[in-house]
């Protein structure tokens, strides 16, 4: 009879240990969440194992404070007839765009990053630049988007405005 109690209370005793569970958390010395209508910030100071492995095919990462990326498209139609260039980027003020070999009319449109049309603007084809003024904009990114009056698309820039 001792032994079967002595069994119970052992098998009892291992399911107990065993059914433990795993939860996400970290031994650090502080940390914090804040969340924001446009952004996040999560912080761990004193995590003790963190890394990133890479190579051509795969990324293993390991730790709780792992990049979060976001990866943004920007469609480009092919136009070997076409040549654009967009600088200075980052710009504080103004920013030059230059471009050559185009029989069309083109069109300039700056939008800000939750689409919204800031300008728009016709440029002939006999014009080779144009300057744009960004002192009226506040810091922060733009799509500058160039496509014939037609509505062809030719290129569209990611333009960083900084104070």
């Amino acid at each position: 009879m001792k032994k079967i109690v002595l069994i119970i209370i052992m098998t009892l005793g291992f399911n107990i240990a065993y059914s433990q569970s795993i939860e996400l958390f970290v031994v650090a010395t502080s940390g914090d969440y804040f969340q924001g209508t446009n952004a996040t910030l999560s912080w761990t100071l004193g995590e003790p194992a963190i890394e990133t492995y890479s190579n051509a095919n795969n990324i293993l990462t390991q730790g709780f404070q792992q990049s979060n990326y976001i990866i943004e498209m920007v469609n480009e139609m092919s136009n070997n007839n076409f040549y654009i260039n967009v600088y200075p980027n980052p710009s504080n003020d103004f920013i030059t765009i230059q471009y050559e070999n185009s029989q069309k009319d083109i069109v300039i449109e700056l939008f800000d990053m939750n689409g919204k049309k800031l300008l728009s603007q016709e440029m002939p084809a006999t014009e080779t630049q144009e300057q744009l003024n960004l002192h009226e904009y506040a810091a922060a990114n733009y799509f500058l988007r160039i496509s014939t009056k037609n509505g062809e698309l030719l290129k569209t820039f990611k333009i960083m405005k900084v104070q």
